[in-house]
């Protein structure tokens, strides 16, 4: 009651276009992304549109810029942030949000990402993007304390299911992006079967053409380097954990996939992984005051 005014206010300006309301660790994957004016930025799963507003923003960053006496003439950004869902209604939303800003530098597509299409130029050649957002959709096990009501539905299996489709979408995101581009790959869960693996499946996958860089700093954002191993949680016994896959029954295979678990131990990868990991960054709610969130910075 004593800031409904203040709250009807924000409402009102976020509406209007004028401002977007985030949480500050909702903000931190636009922002590893360094957009350019200039940049073809796919934002791969978009709703409801926060983020894609901010990638929208960042793109305009250049439009006033002054060196205290003068303002350089305006000029529209060459690039264009395509922002796009899967979910109909939700891509209702996504539309609503990123037109209150009226920027001309703006696409809404409704596509599945684990099987974005191809798309041409005028001379036919197919257009890869310059940055790539993978804000994928997870189990949301970082927004807890935000969300009281999700202990008592959370269950180990959600993550497990949504691997398979996270390692999806960004495997299609690697190819979409342009030799020299960045992606960032991001959730709101701390489950290691949506962050670490399916980063480091994604690494073994493009082996030698896609590497793991450091997040540039975040001034107050305090966030842990990325887990070096883990183990894999039965889908509803919470007793049971497996560390390779192939202690896993043949009948739950389907589900807690072998690009779920860390390298087998002794390999290759394995060392590969301890050094790259720590770039990594998980964000957590008890450091940042805020929500829990999982970072990935991947350049081709």
């Amino acid at each position: 009651v004593k800031h409904q005014r203040l709250k009807a206010c924000l409402v009102w300006l976020q509406r209007l276009g004028v401002l977007t309301r985030q949480e500050s660790v909702s903000m931190i994957p636009p922002l590893c992304l360094d957009i350019q004016p200039e940049h073809k930025v796919l934002d791969m799963c978009a709703a409801p549109g926060s983020k894609a507003s901010q990638l929208i923003e960042m793109m305009h960053w250049g439009d006033a810029e002054s060196d205290g006496r003068t303002t350089k003439s305006f000029q529209w950004p060459r690039g264009v942030v395509m922002a796009n869902d899967n979910d109909s209604r939700r891509v209702d939303v996504l539309t609503f949000t990123v037109q209150r800003l009226g920027s001309p530098s703006t696409l809404v597509t409704h596509v599945d990402a684990q099987f974005f299409p191809n798309l041409f130029d005028s001379a036919g050649a197919i257009i890869r993007f310059d940055r790539v957002l993978v804000d994928v959709p997870c189990s949301g096990d970082g927004t807890l304390r935000k969300s009281p009501g999700l202990w008592s539905k959370w269950t180990p299996q959600e993550g497990l299911a949504l691997h398979r489709k996270q390692l999806a979408i960004l495997g299609r995101a690697l190819e979409l992006l342009r030799v020299g581009g960045r992606a960032v790959y991001s959730t709101c869960s701390l489950n290691p079967v949506e962050d670490e693996a399916v980063v480091a499946a994604a690494l073994r996958r493009f082996a030698g053409c896609v590497t793991l860089v450091a997040l540039p700093p975040l001034e107050g954002l305090h966030g842990s380097p990325g887990l070096e191993t883990w183990v894999v949680p039965h889908p509803s016994d919470r007793s049971v954990y497996w560390e390779r896959p192939e202690d896993v029954p043949s009948e739950l295979q389907s589900l807690a996939r072998p690009s779920a678990f860390p390298a087998a131990p002794g390999s290759e990868d394995v060392a590969t992984w301890a050094q790259v990991s720590r770039h990594c960054r998980r964000f957590l709610p008890h450091y940042t005051a805020s929500g829990g969130f999982f970072v990935a910075v991947l350049e081709k």
